[in-house]
């Protein structure tokens, strides 16, 4: 049967949302699923980028790179902010609505042949979105595939296919009860996406724990190591963005052979890339708010970092809420270091923590006061404050949500 809206779709796959575990789960399934449908080995140099923080931000200035010096483009990140199409764009085009629901037909008759000859066998929505977009990557030829793994690395959906070259951004602690609870077991995880005898480049400063993983895998594989030390003058974006344009520039250096592009385009799409819920700043009326995806412990540090650096003593109201209490916990003790006041709020996502959770969350020992209010009211506090600094944070989710009020809320919004 094949399904003809993208509601019918999405409905469809939401029924296949689910992680793994790292035991016993393996991606047969997957690979078989790639292998006849012609995606595991696409005839592009394709970028595979993990970690732990700044995979996406990556992910999208690499694409700028290439882009502005003349290539086109695949990306393919997760999760998306307002529409799923953003998940899979070429040359920064999200993916229609009508190719999306067409490939995922052709891709779900395969699925219900592969899952009848084995019910392990059984395709994840992430799954069939990677299907979906290494389908319309083959369709559209693209000259360079960036690819974001979505958790981990070894056992990801987007590890079932062929990869030039192999990138790790960060490694902290999240996902510890899928990748592990320590700094050594996670950074293996996220180094299964090292390939036999190709680079890996990784971000400087990584957790010595961490390294020494990282380096033994590639030791294994007779991959080539490269950590991106560059010194960049990069004065013209956010100091917490160094950290992975030094990445993209070293990654575009070490595919120089592949992808020909000068020191200048490399500059120039550095410069020049947009990455949504990234500090992002909108200008609603006179207030200004901050939307930043910072998710965990060691986003909230460098979120922390950049609200000092950007407001000094004049602290902002943050809207925070969380899908996990480890996570809450962790971010709201440093938040409220820095923060007026904090609203705790609810995505409109199941895996948001309820009211009662967000509140065991907060630090006892902070000046800081703290407010349940529902999303609703979140988003009139954001309307109706024209002189108070508003920072959303704490959720990819929850900066979706604000973002498409925001957006119906002024359709003349300048965003800068």
């Amino acid at each position: 049967m094949d399904y003809e809206s993208m509601s019918d779709v999405l409905d469809f796959l939401y029924t296949r949302k689910g992680s793994y575990n790292n035991t016993d789960y393996k991606l047969d399934g997957v690979r078989s699923l790639f292998e006849r449908l012609g995606i595991d080995s696409l005839e592009t140099t394709l970028i595979h980028v993990a970690g732990t923080n700044g995979k996406g931000s990556t992910c999208a200035i690499l694409e700028s790179i290439y882009r502005l010096a003349g290539y086109s483009t695949g990306l393919c990140t997760s999760p998306h902010l307002i529409r799923i199409g953003e998940r899979i764009q070429f040359n920064r085009r999200e993916i229609s609505d009508d190719d999306f629901v067409r490939l995922f037909n052709i891709i779900n008759q395969v699925v219900n042949a592969l899952e009848s000859e084995n019910s392990y066998n059984k395709i994840s929505f992430f799954e069939y979105e990677i299907a979906i977009a290494l389908l319309y990557f083959k369709e559209k030829k693209p000259d360079v595939v960036i690819l974001e793994v979505g958790l981990g690395g070894r056992l990801d959906a987007t590890n079932a296919t062929r990869t030039d070259i192999s990138v790790i951004t960060t490694i902290s602690f999240d996902h510890e009860d899928i990748l592990g609870e320590t700094i050594s077991s996670i950074a293996k995880e996220k180094a299964g996406i090292i390939r036999n005898g190709n680079k890996v480049v990784i971000g400087e400063n990584l957790p010595n724990e961490a390294l020494d993983s990282i380096k033994k895998i590639a030791d294994e594989k007779s991959a080539t190591l490269v950590i991106a030390q560059d010194s960049l003058a990069m004065d013209l974006i956010p100091r917490y963005q160094n950290h992975n344009a030094k990445i993209a520039y070293r990654v575009a250096k070490e595919l120089i052979s592949k992808l020909n592009v000068s020191e200048k385009q490399i500059i120039d799409g550095i410069l020049t890339f947009k990455w949504e819920a990234r500090w992002q700043i909108f200008n609603l009326g006179k207030n200004k708010i901050v939307i930043d995806g910072a998710h965990n412990e060691a986003g909230a540090a460098v979120l922390a970092d950049e609200i000092t650096s950007t407001y000094g003593t004049n602290k902002p109201i943050v809207i925070f809420t969380s899908n996990y209490t480890s996570r809450a916990s962790k971010m709201l003790k440093i938040l409220a270091s820095i923060s007026l006041k904090i609203y705790l709020t609810r995505s409109m996502s199941d895996l948001c923590l309820s009211q009662d959770e967000l509140v065991k969350c907060f630090p006892t020992n902070t000046n800081c006061e703290y407010k349940f209010i529902t999303l609703d009211k979140a988003v009139n506090f954001i309307s109706s404050n024209l002189s108070q600094n508003i920072v959303v944070t704490g959720s990819l989710y929850l900066a979706g949500d604000i973002m498409k009020r925001i957006y119906d809320m002024d359709s003349k919004l300048i965003k800068i």
